[in-house]
């Protein structure tokens, strides 16, 4: 089984780290993993469906400004409560409280 595809925000160097690899990117982490400056990152906020009966969420979308060059950057992460509150949800990417992620 493969391991999961996560990111990190690490509030001390500015910086959003990869789990696994992706191709073209430059600077790797003291864990060896690929990391952007979040300066050249865009997150936005997406309200979309969550189940058959109507419930709807935000979730906040990460992905690198050059989405061309580093599509595998695109993210969506979840949050794992207020995920109804849009602010919270911006907030909780923000600060770099990442709990869970998957793209």
């Amino acid at each position: 089984m493969a391991p999961p595809k996560l990111a990190y925000f690490d509030r001390q160097t500015g910086k959003v780290g990869y789990t696994f690899n992706i191709p073209g990117c430059d600077e790797r982490d003291e864990f060896g993993n690929c990391c952007f400056d979040w300066r050249d990152m865009k997150c936005v906020l997406v309200n979309e469906s969550t189940s058959q009966s109507g419930s709807r969420a935000f979730f906040p979308r990460l992905s690198h400004k050059n989405i061309d060059k580093y599509p595998q950057t695109k993210m969506t992460i979840v949050v794992t409560e207020l995920a109804q509150n849009p602010i919270y949800c911006l907030l909780f990417t923000v600060l770099g409280a990442f709990s869970s992620l998957y793209g």
